[in-house]
């Protein structure tokens, strides 16, 4: 079976980086979440819709963070988020721009049997990794992370000092995990009806 692997790459990148610019600015989700944790209670609703709103805001690049809610060191760690997001913002439209380019190579070489083929193990690849995830324990999974794309210890933060861990506790981001990954078996499921519907009426190369 021929496969491409670097388009495979690109795909299973974009697949990933598709769920997360799903839900890390979903604001219905962040407003569940405050309410599920308490942050509500400990804040007040308008306090934390206005500093959540503040703070998003900083993460999309729309304006400075000028809030004395949080203290420097968790600005500090939000300036590491902010470069994260923008690297995974790059990352995502580069992958997209390969995708395309090899998708518009694939149908003029007409290689089409190659396209569905590495299509097709696009979406195992994901499923594996996701697998893969679901066998470890998320504390264990969300410390690997932040010792993988932080070079510093800014993220251990103390609930009883900083505010930033008690609007976002790990119960947060284990729920937003689990949003992730349903959105991206949806975005595979969704590639497979699309391999095997549409793909199958072309005439393979």
């Amino acid at each position: 079976m021929k496969l491409k692997i670097d388009f495979i790459i690109f795909a299973v990148l974009f697949i990933f980086l598709l769920g997360f610019k799903f839900e890390v600015f979903n604001e219905n989700f962040y407003d569940k979440q405050f309410d599920k944790n308490g942050v509500y209670d400990s804040f007040g609703k308008e306090k934390v819709i206005e500093e959540n709103n503040n703070l998003i805001n900083y993460l999309q690049g729309k304006g400075e963070l000028d809030t004395k809610f949080f203290n420097e060191k968790e600005k500090l760690h939000l300036k590491d988020v902010k470069d994260l997001i923008v690297a995974a913002n790059v990352l995502f439209y580069l992958c997209l721009i390969f995708i395309v380019f090899y998708i518009i190579y694939f149908i003029k070489k007409k290689e089409f049997r190659l396209l569905k083929n590495s299509l097709w193990f696009s979406v195992l690849t994901v499923f594996f990794i996701l697998f893969l995830f679901l066998i470890f324990d998320f504390s264990s999974l969300f410390i690997k992370f932040h010792e993988l794309f932080f070079s510093n210890n800014l993220w251990i933060l103390d609930p009883l000092k900083d505010n930033l861990i008690v609007m976002f506790p790990e119960t947060f981001f284990y729920s937003i995990f689990t949003e992730m990954i349903m959105d991206i078996i949806l975005i595979c499921l969704f590639l497979v009806l699309v391999n095997s519907k549409l793909l199958n009426n072309v005439n393979h190369g």
